[in-house]
């Protein structure tokens, strides 16, 4: 389904929850396109829109990026930006700091967090480059691996380092290992007050409650 299509549903979540749109910017033709298409959208009932370019692997010629288009839009309060930390220089990520300086409370949504390690270089690059907005504002994506498919995924698609993610050779170690991470990681996102959104992928709802449920007895 389309974002358009998604944001005409009525009731889509429970009560007391709220719709963030996932927009691919590649999918305009034009600045202008974009722009109209987003604004129309914004008009809606939802909470936010994350702003993404996506596949920045392939098709480089006349891409057109999440930095082209933000400073065209005239409603920018409903805007959030993806933070691709696995990329040099986060992919673009200094293009996006006019915005998220003169929209300080614009969240900031990462790749996919497989190790605590991480949270250090994320808070390093935050200081770094002066970003206002403060760790809540910060989104981390949580996701786990099943199988050895999916790890070389994110390993060689996504540039994710080695060392980050679960190890071991079979199906089954990779993603036992991956669940115990990932509960360290909603420990931690919790502990330091960080926000966080979850995508399943090809995971199980069953596992995400296991996840959940072994984070809440703890005292992270």
């Amino acid at each position: 389904m389309s974002p358009e299509e998604i944001a005409d549903i009525e009731d889509i979540l429970p009560k007391g929850k709220e719709l963030v749109l996932h927009l691919r910017s590649q999918d305009s033709q034009t600045v202008s396109q974009a722009t109209q298409r987003i604004n129309k959208l914004l008009s809606k009932k939802i909470k936010e829109i994350l702003l993404i370019t996506w596949d920045i692997y392939s098709n480089t010629n006349n891409m057109l990026t999440t930095d082209a288009v933000i400073n065209t839009l005239w409603k920018k309060e409903k805007l959030s930006i993806c933070a691709d930390i696995y990329n040099d220089n986060w992919w673009r990520f200094d293009k996006k700091i006019p915005f998220l300086r003169q929209n300080n409370s614009a969240n900031i949504y990462t790749q996919p967090i497989f190790h605590n390690e991480v949270f250090r270089k994320i808070e390093e690059k935050r200081v770094q480059l002066g970003v206002p907005q403060w760790k809540a504002n910060i989104y981390i994506w949580i996701t786990w691996i099943n199988n050895v498919k999916t790890r070389d995924y994110w390993k060689n698609t996504n540039k994710v380092p080695e060392k980050y993610l679960p190890k071991w050779d079979t199906n089954e170690s990779i993603k036992k290992n991956s669940i115990a991470q990932t509960i360290d990681v909603l420990k931690h996102i919790k502990k330091e007050n960080y926000s966080s959104y979850i995508m399943l992928m090809q995971s199980k709802v069953k596992d995400l409650l296991l996840i959940q449920n072994k984070v809440e007895k703890s005292s992270y």
